[in-house]
């Protein structure tokens, strides 16, 4: 069974919504367009922002395998990630409901 870790991004200090929401838009159209295969493992999104030691944020979940990648990638455009708990696994029964919008990858 496949199985997934929270990833956290983060926006800048007092980072307005839009501002924060339109980084995020530049991220993942970068890895569609340069690392489709590695965008393929990113499972959900949170379906909404939150606030994150003070700042906006977005969660999502990805594939173990490809998390360091991914990380990698985030931090080169200049968004920071939250550390990953590299033991704190969900399985895709866990990240269902309201919370979450799984990503298709048709």
């Amino acid at each position: 069974m496949q199985e997934y870790l929270l990833l956290t991004i983060q926006g800048a200090p007092d980072e307005a919504e839009a501002a924060f929401r339109r980084r995020l838009i530049e991220l993942w159209t970068l890895m569609l367009r340069n690392y489709p295969e590695i965008y393929e493992s990113v499972f959900a999104e949170a379906s909404e922002f939150e606030i994150d030691t003070g700042v906006l944020s977005r969660s999502y979940m990805v594939e173990v395998g490809a998390a360091t990648e991914i990380i990698g990638i985030i931090q080169q455009t200049g968004l920071h990630v939250q550390p990953i708990d590299m033991d704190d696994l969900y399985s895709p029964q866990e990240i269902t409901g309201s919370e979450w919008f799984q990503i298709p990858h048709d």
